[in-house]
């Protein structure tokens, strides 16, 4: 595994408190960022609505997590990320599969996951081919509340949904082009974006897709495996 420690800012409270008042903005290696938005409902007596929240490919989510990461070596370097992954690859996604992770108790699912089919458009690494299922770190949850949070409009045991993103690592999104660096998981068979949120960029445009294959084509030739010790 090539997360040394995860820290999860998560937990009923803070996603409710916290989070609900300040959403998580989301940010890609390329610069751009974008935040979840929220409309909260006018209260009524003393009791308010639900805040919502936009989860993109999760749909509305009542609040918004952070799972922070840290890795074994600097996922800055485009070397070190090539030489980590098994294929990198352009890939248009065909199709969210699945964003959610659910439980029945006041304790949150560890470790969301989502899945998406990919169309291969061009390798960089690898010879991969076709549609291939990719999996991303990050998704919705579903459970129960721990209690009573009135300024939120949630009772104790209703179902909450929150989106839980790995260092503002926004999920991926039906219809848009990608780079992904990924590894191979045999045992579910899918593979594996990489790291958070370096293995995965969106690609704006034909000149912002050819200027990546040029980065991504250096970075293969000079290649790094970051597992070993030089």
């Amino acid at each position: 595994m090539w997360i040394v420690a995860a820290v999860v800012a998560f937990g009923l409270a803070a996603l409710l408190g916290g989070c609900a008042r300040s959403p998580t903005a989301d940010r890609s290696p390329e610069g751009g960022a974008s935040g979840g938005s929220a409309e909260r409902g006018h209260e009524e007596g003393n009791e308010a609505t639900r805040p919502v929240y936009d989860g993109g490919p999760c749909g509305p989510v009542d609040a918004m997590g952070m799972i922070t990461a840290d890795y074994a070596f600097d996922p800055s370097d485009d070397r070190n990320l090539v030489g980590f992954a098994d294929n990198v690859f352009l890939g248009r996604v065909l199709n969210v599969e699945d964003t959610v992770s659910t439980s029945d108790t006041s304790t949150p699912p560890e470790d969301p996951r989502s899945t998406f089919a990919v169309e291969v458009s061009e390798n960089v690494k690898g010879s991969l081919k076709g549609t291939v299922r990719v999996a991303q770190d990050g998704g919705c949850v579903e459970y129960r509340a721990d209690g009573d949070y009135p300024e939120q409009g949630i009772r104790e045991g209703e179902r909450v949904r929150a989106l839980t993103l790995v260092d503002g690592d926004s999920l991926l999104e039906r219809g848009e082009e990608y780079l992904l660096l990924t590894r191979l998981d045999e045992r579910h068979r899918w593979h594996q974006i990489a790291m958070a949120p370096s293995g995965n960029i969106r690609i704006e445009n034909e000149k912002h897709r050819e200027a990546l294959v040029r980065r991504f084509e250096r970075a293969e030739k000079n290649q790094v495996d970051p597992t070993r010790r030089h």
